[in-house]
Formats: C-alpha cells, sequence, structure tokens
C-alpha cells in the first residue's frame, strides 16, 4: 500500500511540472512572435509596466494628432491659451533666459502660469490651487496652454521669488516686442484720422498689509487714500483707436517703484517707455536753451557771490585772529605785573574781559560766515551741476533731432495727459522740451489761490465762466507764466461746488489747469473734458490694473517678482482686446455682437465645452451660463463638426463649410 500510493503522489508532481513547463514555452513562443503580445518592460524605480510610467517631466505635452472634445471651468482661457501661442507669447516667456530647473514644469511654464492667473481675474497668487475654480483642476485649460497640467501655487511663487531685475527687464521687452502690432493698430488708426498720439501717465499704489522686513523694496509714501507702505506702479497708456473706430486704451508698459516715489524720478523713464513704442516727439532744443542760459546765469551769480562771501569770511578770520593777538599780550602783561599793582591789575581785567566779549562775538560770526560759506558752495555746486545737466541734455536733443533728419522722419506727434503729481514746473518744462504737448493739473493749490487773490484785489484775470459740469465751471485765465515754468502756457481756472456732507461744510474747490494746446485747436470745455477722459473710457484701463494689482494677502514679497506680475497685467489689458477683435473678425456673424472688456472678463471664469484639433478650437458656453449656446472659435477646424455631433448643448457650426482645400486630407478626415 505504501509504495502503490508513493507512486501516485510521484505521477501527480509529474503531470503537474510537465503542465506548467508546457504553459511557459507556449508564452515564450507568442511573446516572440507576435509584438502585440509582448510583455511590457517594467520601470526600475516603481515596478510599473512602461505603459504605465506616466512621462518624464521634461517631456512636452503631446501635439493634438486629432480632434478633442472637453469641458474647462474658464471658457474664454481657453482661447486665450490657443491665441497666446499664435501670437508667439509663449516662445517669447520661454525665449528669456530664467533661473531654476525642470522637474515637472519648466521656469517658463511658471510664468506663463502666473500669466493665466492674471488673465482668469484672480486676485490672488493662491486661487492657482485653491478656491472654487483653481486653474490646476482644469487640464483641458492647461492642454490648450501648452502644458499637461499647471504647476502648484507654491512652485510659482519660488520661480518668481527667484529672479531679479534682469529678468524683470528681459521679460518686458519680451511682452514689448509681442505686442507691438497691437499698440501699432491702435496707434496707426489714431494717426488715420490726422490725431495727435495722447498717451496717460500715472501712479498706481499696491499696498501691503504687513510691517515684514521681507519686503525691502516696499516704502511708506501716499497709498490710496492715506499714508501706507506699499509700492507704486508707474504706467503709460495710449489713447487709441480700435478696428471699429471707436477708442480703444492700449497699455504701453509699467515698472514698479517703492512706496514713496515722486513723479520726478518716474518720468525719464516714463518716456523712455512711451518713445520706444510710439516713437519719440521732435524735440525743442530751442526751449531748452533758455533754461540752460537761466542755470548758467544762476551759476555765475552764485560763484560771484561766493566769491565776495570768501573775502567776507577771510577778512572775519583776521579780525579774530588781531582780537585773539590782543586777548593773548593782555595775559601776557598781566602775568608781568607785580600783586601791589591793583590799579594796573584791574583795568587789565577790564580789558581782558572787553576783549573776550569782543572775541566770543567775532567767532559767533565767523562760525555764522562758514556756515553761509558752506551752504554758498553747495548751492554753486548745484547750480554748475544743473548747467551741465542742461547742457548734456540739450547735445542730446539735438543730436536725436540730427538722427531724425538724417533718417527723412517727422517726429511723433504726442500729448501727454498727467494728473497733478506731475504738474510740476521743472517736469512741465521739462517735457515741452522733449517735444511732448502737455495737458495736467497744477501740483499746488497755492498757485491758484494766488490768481483768485489778484482777481478779488480788482485785476482782470479770469474770462467768462462757462459751465462744464452741473457744478463745475471754467475760465481762461490771461495769465501764461506758470510758476519758475519759462515757457508760456495755456491757465485754466476751474472751480467746483461741492454739497454739504455729515464730515464737512459745503464748500468750493479751486484748481488750475495747465495745457500746451491752443484755444483755437481746444475750448476751455473740451480741455476740461479731455483731461477728466481719465475717469472714462481711458481710465477703465487703470482701474483694471489697480483691481489686480492692488491684492492683498499674496504669497510675493520680491519686487522683481511683483514686478513682472504687474507687467503680465498691462499686457493682459493689451491681450483681451486684440483676442476679441481676432476671434469677432473670424467668427463673422456667428460670434454675434462683441461684448465689452467687462464681460470678456466674466468669460474667463465660465464653464464651456471645448473643441480643438489642429486648425483650430471652438468653444461653446454651457447652458446655465450668461451666454447659453454661444459659440466662438479662433483659426479654423480641420474638421468641423459633422451633422449630428451634439455637444452637452447644441450643435455648433455644423452648417460650416471645411476651410480646408487638401482634399486627400479632407478624405483621411472624414473617413
Amino acid at each position: 500500500m505504501f509504495s502503490i500510493a508513493l507512486r501516485l503522489a510521484f505521477g501527480i508532481a509529474a503531470v503537474a511540472a510537465i503542465s506548467g513547463l508546457a504553459a511557459l514555452a507556449t508564452r515564450i513562443h507568442s511573446r516572440g512572435s507576435s509584438p502585440e503580445g509582448q510583455e511590457a518592460p517594467s520601470d526600475y524605480r516603481s515596478g510599473l509596466p512602461a505603459e504605465s510610467v506616466p512621462p518624464r517631466p521634461t517631456e512636452s505635452p503631446p501635439p493634438f494628432t486629432g480632434q478633442t472634445s472637453g469641458s474647462s471651468a474658464h471658457g474664454r482661457l481657453i482661447l486665450d491659451g490657443h491665441f497666446a501661442q499664435r501670437i508667439g507669447l509663449l516662445a517669447a516667456l520661454k525665449g528669456v533666459d530664467l533661473p531654476g530647473k525642470t522637474i515637472r514644469h519648466s521656469p517658463d511654464e511658471h510664468l506663463s502660469t502666473a500669466l493665466v492667473n492674471v488673465l482668469a481675474g484672480h486676485t490672488q497668487l493662491q486661487e492657482i490651487s485653491r478656491g472654487d475654480k483653481p486653474l490646476r483642476a482644469d487640464l483641458a485649460l492647461a492642454h490648450a496652454w501648452g502644458q499637461r497640467q499647471f504647476p502648484e501655487v507654491s512652485g510659482v511663487c519660488r520661480q518668481l521669488h527667484s529672479l531679479d531685475w534682469s529678468h524683470a527687464e528681459a521679460v518686458r521687452e519680451q511682452l514689448r516686442l509681442v505686442f507691438a502690432p497691437y499698440v501699432a493698430l491702435c496707434q496707426g488708426a489714431a494717426q488715420a484720422q490726422g490725431q495727435r498720439l495722447v498717451v496717460d501717465w500715472d501712479l498706481t499704489p499696491k499696498a501691503i498689509t504687513t510691517d515684514a522686513r521681507s519686503e525691502p523694496f516696499a516704502a511708506y509714501g501716499h497709498i490710496e487714500e492715506g499714508l501706507g507702505k506699499g509700492y507704486q506702479w508707474a504706467e503709460a497708456v495710449l489713447r487709441g483707436t480700435g478696428p471699429d473706430g471707436e477708442p480703444r486704451a492700449a497699455a504701453l508698459g509699467g515698472f514698479l517703484r517703492p512706496g514713496n516715489a515722486h513723479p520726478p524720478e518716474c518720468v525719464e523713464r516714463l518716456r523712455l517707455v512711451t518713445e520706444a513704442t510710439l516713437g519719440q516727439p521732435r524735440r525743442r532744443p530751442e526751449l531748452l536753451e533758455v533754461r540752460l542760459a537761466a542755470a548758467q546765469a544762476q551759476a555765475q551769480q552764485r560763484q560771484e557771490r561766493l566769491t565776495t562771501l570768501e573775502g567776507i569770511v577771510t577778512a572775519q578770520r583776521a579780525r579774530v585772529g588781531t582780537v585773539s593777538e590782543r586777548l593773548r599780550a593782555i595775559e601776557q602783561r598781566r602775568a608781568a605785573r607785580e600783586p601791589q599793582q591793583k590799579a594796573l591789575l584791574g583795568r587789565d581785567e577790564r580789558a581782558r574781559a572787553a576783549l573776550e566779549e569782543r572775541l566770543a562775538r567775532a567767532q559767533r560770526r565767523l562760525s555764522s560766515l562758514e556756515r553761509r560759506l558752506v551752504s554758498a558752495k553747495m548751492a554753486l555746486a548745484e547750480a554748475a551741476q544743473l548747467a551741465q545737466e542742461r547742457e548734456a541734455r540739450l547735445e542730446r536733443l539735438r543730436a536725436e533731432n540730427l538722427a531724425l533728419d538724417e533718417q527723412n522722419r517727422v517726429g511723433a506727434a504726442i500729448e501727454l495727459v498727467v494728473d497733478s503729481q506731475f504738474g510740476s514746473s521743472e517736469i512741465v518744462a521739462s517735457l515741452l522740451e522733449e517735444g511732448y504737448d502737455v495737458t495736467t493739473k497744477a501740483t499746488s493749490p497755492a498757485t491758484i489761490r494766488k490768481l483768485l487773490r489778484r482777481a478779488q484785489s480788482g485785476e482782470v484775470l479770469f474770462g467768462p465762466w462757462q459751465e462744464v459740469s452741473a457744478n463745475a465751471q471754467v475760465a481762461e485765465c490771461s495769465e501764461s507764466a506758470y510758476c519758475h515754468c519759462p515757457h508760456p502756457l495755456r491757465l485754466l481756472g476751474y472751480r467746483k461746488e461741492l454739497a454739504a456732507s455729515a464730515s464737512r461744510p459745503a464748500e468750493t474747490r479751486y484748481a488750475l489747469f495747465l495745457t500746451s494746446v491752443s484755444a483755437q485747436e481746444r475750448t476751455v470745455q473740451q480741455t476740461v473734458a479731455h483731461y477728466h477722459t481719465r475717469g472714462g473710457t481711458v481710465e477703465l484701463i487703470n482701474r483694471q490694473a489697480k483691481s489686480y494689482l492692488g491684492w492683498r494677502g499674496h504669497r510675493l514679497r520680491h519686487a522683481p517678482g511683483l514686478d513682472v506680475l504687474g507687467q503680465f497685467v498691462f499686457a493682459g489689458l493689451n491681450f483681451v482686446p486684440w483676442l476679441a477683435d481676432t476671434v469677432w473678425q473670424e467668427g463673422g456673424v456667428e460670434a454675434g455682437a462683441k461684448p465689452g472688456f467687462a464681460v470678456l472678463a466674466q468669460m474667463a471664469r465660465t464653464a464651456a465645452d471645448v473643441l480643438a484639433d489642429e486648425g483650430g478650437v471652438a468653444v461653446q458656453f454651457r447652458a446655465d451660463s450668461g451666454w447659453p449656446q454661444r459659440s466662438l472659435c479662433l483659426g479654423t477646424l480641420w474638421q468641423p463638426p459633422l451633422p449630428g455631433f451634439v455637444w452637452p448643448g447644441v450643435p455648433i457650426n455644423a452648417h460650416k463649410p471645411l476651410q480646408n482645400s487638401f482634399p486627400d486630407l479632407v478624405a483621411r478626415k472624414l473617413g
């Protein structure tokens, strides 16, 4: 019995071994003969098959090889991504030599994510990863911007914090080149109508909520309604004309300054930003010659005053020396007296006391004269430096006019409209000499008060007061001299009646408008309306910038990174209208009426369905959005949706003919 059982066990084991070997041979044979049946090689790091391992982070996202559909919580931003690739915006960011290495995302992808966050209208960087509609959760949006998925907000902040001012300048230059065609379009439409170009300069405050020392670039200054700590954004905005002939504001650029920045510190750089895009006007060196002569005369007067003062100081020093010598002689004489010579000692004591008093007075006067001498030397140095600067500036203006003549160029006609913080006589005079026309308000209210006192004393200074609004009037002033500006200007008196409120009684406020535009070209009412346009169409771009730049609670405390964020804000204020022009031009009647900037901003946070291929992209907004059944297209889909194709909504473009002229490609697409 034992032998039979043992034999049976050995037989079963042999059969199982033979079956296992046969199965193994079958698998080896099938793996060698059929590629589909090959076992996927495993990844040594994860142990997963190679097909299951996600692609390396350094790999770029695959191109659209066919038609893809999906949905996004940021409908308009899908079009933004494709348009950014069309105009070369993403390539421009990639062309900047940025610090950092590529792990999951490249440095330029971090910057483009920050740009998308701005275009979405988000006021905090955290909304990249958090909030109701975080960008990182929208994979369709990331694909539209050439990424598999947007990076985390922490990575974006680290990238922005790694930038220095050279990187910020490189980004600024790349953005200027990308948006130059759009600005040229707005500029050319205005010039074609025979108008001079009008540019607004402004300072936009950005307050911070902490006194942390980690923000060394921030400083205390005039922030919003009072004093605070933060930054100032200096920006230039063109009052252009859109393709439809309507006024169109175009951002020329800006830069970040500390919160205590003053307009004179920003004027030269704003001028360079303006002229880099619009070109330079013909300079007026003859105006600067007047101020140069005045500066040289002032330096000569101060030199003569210094020479006279030096003579007085030398004489006073000699007088002090004489009194000191007499005092020493008396001291020596007193020392030689005998104690019995009381009368002589008394006389010497009285003489010594008188001389000491004279010496003290002489030394006090000498100290005062020496202080005056130091001040005179400093004043002379300032006057000499001012004369040298104006002389060098005069040479530059002449050289730039000579360059215009050599190139047979006339020079751009540009008017600057600036608020009262740019209205000092020095700034106004320098802008006139640079070839600009200027419209602004006087910086100090004391200027208009002085004119009003003269008018109240019986002097006729103002013409008839004319209505410009329900509670405001303006009048032409007969004066043409403004403070220390030697160049003639038009002065307009302005008064506004303010009703009483709980915090103040009723009052009348006065201001003084300054302009270099003649009365024949622009009346007093037109001048005030032209200046106050800043509160209308053109001011919209500044309000949008302030809403984005003035956010609180940001995680970034690094001035160059904030500078780049600000550049993205102003780039977005050009990008969105440019995109709208393109979409509505290509979409035609099907796109419907083109909305304004505010509506376009809302579309960036509206859910939509997406259809895209190599030729273009189509976005259809959901039924629960504010634009149900509206479809927007950018480019032309190589294979439009066939009859019967239905999104979660209404078929789009089903009747639109194919725009491709390659029959074989069309046949392949249609199967």
